[in-house]
C-alpha cells in the first residue's frame, strides 16, 4: 500500500509501477519521491560488505576514465605541461628539486617534483607527466567518498563519488599534467581529517 503525503509517495509495499504511473509522469516532486524510494531500497538490500564492492567499482570506473589512452587523449602536450616536464627533467639532471620554480610565471614545486619521480620511474614520455594527475584524481574520488560518508551517509557518499568519477571537468583535469588537480585532492582529504578530528 502507498500513502500519499503532500504529493510525495511513501513506500508501503514498494509497488514501483504505481509510483511511476501515478506520480512521476505528473510532477518533478513525484520523480524526487521515486528516487527516495530507490535510495530506501538501496539501504534495505545493501549489507555492509557490499558497500566495499560498490566503492571498488566506482574507483575502478574513475581509474578507467583517467587512465585509458592517457598517452593520446587529449592529444599532444599543453605548453604548461611541457614546461612542467622540462623543469622535472632539469630537476632530475641537476638534483635541484626546488620548492618554487620561477619559470612560466612561477609555480610551486611539489607537483613538478612528483612528476620528476614519475619521469625517473617511467621515462621521458607523456604518460609519466600525466599519470601523476590521474592518481591525484583517483584518490580525490576516494576521498570524496570518505568525506561524504562522514558528513551524510553511505548512499550519498556512493552517489557523490560516482558523479565525481565520471564528471567531465574532474576527468579532464585528471588527464593533463597540471598542478590544479591537487587542489580538490588536498581540500577533500583535509576536510575529511578535520571532520574526523
Amino acid at each position: 500500500m502507498l500513502i500519499e503525503s503532500n504529493g510525495c509517495v511513501l513506500p508501503g509495499q514498494y509497488n514501483y509501477r504505481h509510483i511511476y504511473s501515478a506520480h512521476i509522469k505528473q510532477s518533478p516532486l513525484g520523480a524526487f519521491c521515486f528516487y527516495l524510494v530507490l535510495l530506501k531500497w538501496l539501504n534495505m538490500f545493501q549489507k555492509r560488505k557490499n558497500y566495499f564492492w560498490l566503492v571498488v567499482i566506482i574507483i575502478s570506473i574513475a581509474a578507467f576514465f583517467r587512465l585509458y589512452k592517457l598517452d593520446s587523449t587529449p592529444p599532444g602536450l599543453y605548453p604548461d605541461e611541457a614546461m612542467n616536464g622540462n623543469n622535472a627533467i632539469q630537476a632530475l639532471e641537476t638534483g635541484d628539486f626546488k620548492v618554487f620554480y620561477p619559470e612560466n610565471n612561477g609555480r610551486e614545486g611539489l607537483f613538478i617534483n612528483i612528476q620528476a619521480i614519475s619521469i625517473y620511474l617511467l621515462g621521458e614520455n607523456v604518460v609519466a607527466l600525466r599519470i601523476v594527475s590521474a592518481f591525484f584524481g583517483i584518490l580525490t574520488v576516494l576521498g570524496l567518498y570518505f568525506l561524504t560518508r562522514e558528513l551524510f551517509n553511505r548512499e550519498i557518499a556512493l552517489i557523490a563519488s560516482f558523479l565525481m568519477a565520471v564528471g567531465f571537468w574532474h576527468v579532464h583535469f585528471s588527464r593533463i599534467g597540471f598542478r590544479a588537480i591537487m587542489a580538490p585532492f588536498f581540500l577533500v582529504w583535509m576536510l575529511y581529517f578535520f571532520w574526523r578530528g
